[in-house]
This record gives structure tokens, C-alpha cells and sequence, in this order.
């Protein structure tokens, strides 16, 4: 949490110092555009759960963060009373898996959205995982073998 604090006082004066100031003596107050940080892509093993946190910027009036995975295979649930905040993860297949917290502003504003992936590892099919195909005992249409 430390380091969001730190990342959004940065960016504050970040803005502030690319503002400069007006022909008055004044300076411009920066105003912080909405946003969502994800932590960065992790590893978890085949039906472990994992928390994800959606940490917003400037979203007063949003409705909540709506979280997403592809493929579908997987499970990502918002946990209560925390305005879909954090949301638990798994998944009982292996494969990489792409999580995105969305965030609708509302009044004709574009929604907010983020993503990042959780690599899933250990036993189990492999999502989109090709499968051999079926063994059969019917004849092939192969050449016959040649003879001396």
C-alpha cells in the first residue's frame, strides 16, 4: 500500500511540475485521470486460490470494479464489502490466464480497465491443451509393405 501511496504522490507532482505555473504567479492544480493498478503477472499451482487487488485512482462515483478471466475455464469471485476491490482466483487447469478489473465511470466516460496474467502450474489438462487423437483398429490406407 505504501508503494501505491508513493505512486500516486509522484504522480501528483509529476503533474504539478508539468503544469508550471500560469502568467499570474499561479500554479495549476493537476487533475489525476481514473485508473486501476493490478499487481504484476504470478505463478500459483493447480487449484490454489489467489487474492487480486484493484487499487483505483480518482473513481468517486464509480459502480465497483467487474473482474474478468479468459479462458473461461477459471474462476475469479469478488469478495464482499470491498466494492469488488479484491477478488479470489483459481483454476483447476493448467495454462496462462488473463484477469482484467474493469471500472464503468459512468456519464458517457470511458470505462477503466487493466490486466494481467496468472500463469497456472502442476497436475491436470492444460487449458486449450491439444488432445492426441483417438486410437482406433481400423485398417489405413498405407502402401503394402514390398517384397524381396
Amino acid at each position: 500500500m505504501k508503494a501505491f501511496t508513493g505512486f500516486l504522490c509522484a504522480t501528483a507532482l509529476t503533474a504539478l511540475m508539468a503544469g508550471g505555473c500560469t502568467s499570474a504567479g499561479h500554479y495549476r492544480t493537476a487533475s489525476l485521470q481514473p485508473g486501476i493498478m493490478l499487481d504484476g503477472p504470478r505463478q500459483v499451482s493447480v487449484g490454489e486460490q489467489e487474492r487480486l487487488v484493484a487499487h483505483t485512482q480518482d473513481t468517486a462515483g464509480a459502480r465497483g470494479v467487474q473482474w474478468t478471466v479468459e479462458p473461461s475455464t477459471a474462476r475469479i469471485t469478488p469478495e464482499n464489502n470491498t466494492a469488488g476491490q479484491t477478488a479470489m482466483f483459481s483454476a483447476n487447469q493448467r495454462g496462462r490466464y488473463i484477469i482484467t478489473a474493469r471500472v464503468d465511470m459512468g456519464n458517457g466516460q470511458a470505462p477503466v480497465e487493466k490486466s494481467t496474467t496468472i500463469d497456472v502450474v502442476g497436475g491436470g489438462a492444460m487449458v486449450n491443451e491439444r488432445m492426441p487423437e483417438p486410437r482406433t483398429n481400423e485398417p489405413r490406407n498405407e502402401p503394402a509393405p514390398a517384397r524381396p
